[in-house]
């Protein structure tokens, strides 16, 4: 599957508390000091440019999850995802790269509160879960 650089800062861009470590990381940072909000944008501002640079983790990820089965109801954690796809390539990707990698390919996502995965519509059914072993 191709995708550009710019596919990749389209879902960025659209997607705005996306970072390496997945949706609304940073809110969900435990402080040992009062952040500011200020703070906290800027950090945002720095993590987002620094997920850009994760441009061959994405594509790895749009990669394998385009030959995944899709499903209407998101059932697999993007942080187990993102494990699965990490056996199959043979390399380390992040839990932002595979959620843009989800959004890219249209894939059913539900958000859960307080944390930074979501979970992806995939079937329970793919022979590659089963291939990596661990599927619940």
């Amino acid at each position: 599957m191709q995708v550009s650089i710019d596919d990749f800062k389209k879902v960025i861009e659209k997607e705005h508390s996306l970072t390496s470590g997945g949706v609304n990381s940073l809110l969900l940072m435990k402080s040992p000091k009062m952040v500011t909000l200020d703070e906290r944008k800027e950090s945002l501002k720095r993590e987002r440019e620094f997920l850009v640079s994760r441009f061959d983790e994405f594509r790895i990820c749009c990669e394998w999850l385009s030959k995944l089965k899709k499903v209407k109801t998101p059932q697999y954690s993007s942080y187990f995802l993102k494990h699965v796809v990490e056996k199959l390539a043979g390399e380390y990707v992040c839990n932002g790269a595979l959620i843009a990698a989800a959004l890219h390919l249209k894939l059913p996502i539900k958000y859960n509160d307080g944390s930074p995965n979501v979970d992806v519509g995939i079937s329970k059914k793919c022979p590659f879960l089963k291939k990596v072993g661990n599927v619940a």
